[in-house]
């Protein structure tokens, strides 16, 4: 599976947005029906744990949408390979 496309994956299962929904770069919590604190808390922890990386202080502060966050553990995740 590509990245994008486990991202994707992650985000479905903790916010239950429907398959019929397109996923958008310009989705982000509190906007977005079923993506809460609560459950970006959880898709931070998953994603951590699903790509082993971590997310430093700032780059959470650069996360204003999807966009940001697939940006973020892309190139995270391409410096690890």
């Amino acid at each position: 599976m590509v990245r994008e496309d486990v991202l994707e994956e992650i985000l479905r299962r903790i916010t239950d947005i429907p398959e019929e929904i397109e996923i958008e770069d310009s989705m982000a919590p509190g906007k977005t029906e079923g993506w809460d604190s609560l459950s970006n808390m959880e898709l931070i922890s998953e994603i951590e744990n699903r790509f082993h990386i971590e997310f430093e202080f700032d780059e959470l502060m650069q996360i204003d949408n999807w966009g940001d966050m697939k940006r973020i553990v892309i190139n995270k995740t391409r410096l690890s390979e």
